[in-house]
């Protein structure tokens, strides 16, 4: 397996361990037996996507809040949106897990802005349809904790 490969299989195992938090049968999905559409983490209510290097729509985005960056991001949301499409498991929004190389890089999520209001239970907020939320693994963890009821 190349160098790159290994590290996004690592990532994927990573992020599969933390969402069994949530939902105990999380895991990666293997593309090469259940198909191209298939997302890197299966058995979750979302359409779950890793990422992890210095892949050029990544690198452009390391100004994380800044909205006038994530062009690249928007560019790889819209492909696996419609890869999601193909998809016929169920998935209540597309994620995007993601960290730069380095220990220093926080792990970050993006989803569809009108998906992370959803998340966290406030639906005012809904009238941006296609810009997109780029947020910490922490802040998106929190929000799972409250709405899949999980107590320390």
């Amino acid at each position: 397996m190349s160098s790159s490969r290994q590290i996004g299989v690592t990532f994927e195992r990573e992020i599969a361990k933390r969402f069994r938090r949530w939902f105990p049968d999380a895991r990666r999905g293997l593309q090469y037996q259940a198909g191209e559409h298939c997302p890197d983490i299966v058995e979750t209510p979302f359409y779950v996507e890793c990422k992890k290097g210095n892949d050029r729509y990544i690198k452009h985005n390391q100004k994380y809040y800044n909205p006038h960056k994530t062009a690249p991001l928007a560019w790889l949301y819209g492909i696996i949106s419609d890869r999601a499409d193909e998809w016929d498991g169920n998935g209540e929004c597309v994620v995007i897990v993601w960290r730069l190389k380095g220990a220093k890089h926080e792990i970050m999520v993006t989803l569809a802005h009108n998906d992370w209001w959803k998340l966290r239970g406030d639906t005012s907020i809904l009238e941006l349809q296609d810009a997109l939320s780029t947020i910490t693994w922490t802040e998106f963890a929190e929000v799972l904790d409250k709405r899949y009821r999980v107590k320390e």
